[in-house]
């Protein structure tokens, strides 16, 4: 297996940091980092900080599989934390 290929949100991952941002409700975002693995297989991760939630950091994740008919997200998970100190 080749290694992983890390990227941040460029013209190349837009759809995936597009998607991401719709997902946290449009929450501000930040450190949206892509890792591909071959050209099927993706993870995005990004921070978002929600005004309802304030005083809190959210975290986004989503692994997506390139099948057929397209791209589609087969896992995600959303938390938020404290801050770290």
């Amino acid at each position: 297996m080749a290694p992983a290929k890390i990227c941040t949100a460029t013209a190349r991952s837009s759809r995936f940091a597009s998607r991401a941002r719709r997902s946290a409700s449009a929450a501000p975002i930040s450190k949206t980092v892509i890792t591909t693995y071959g050209r099927d297989f993706a993870v995005a991760s990004t921070l978002y900080n929600r005004p309802s939630a304030a005083g809190k950091i959210g975290r986004q994740m989503q692994t997506w599989v390139r099948f057929p008919e397209g791209w589609r997200v087969v896992a995600a998970h959303v938390s938020l934390i404290d801050p770290p100190k």
